[in-house]
């Protein structure tokens, strides 16, 4: 029996914007990547979507390697209103 470790995935990016602009949220680690809510988000299954929130959002990436073993990680937008 094979014991695989638990894979890392990290995030990047810039997390406050303005209300009306986009970012792009970045993850590695693994070699696939589903992002949740995909709802503001450009394509929620690459490592590097565009984010494009209205208000603030908690972002949860499920990496996984080459073994089938799954990490999850969170990233948070805060968007500011534009006075």
């Amino acid at each position: 029996m094979t014991v695989n470790s638990t894979p890392t995935v990290s995030v990047s990016g810039t997390n406050t914007i303005c209300n009306g602009q986009s970012t792009t949220i970045t993850a590695g680690g693994t070699i696939s990547y589903v992002w949740s809510p995909s709802g503001s988000l450009n394509n929620a299954t690459i490592s590097n979507p565009v984010a494009n929130p209205t208000t603030l959002t908690n972002y949860t990436v499920t990496g996984t390697d080459a073994n089938s073993c799954t990490t999850i990680a969170t990233y948070s937008v805060t968007v500011n209103a534009i006075p």
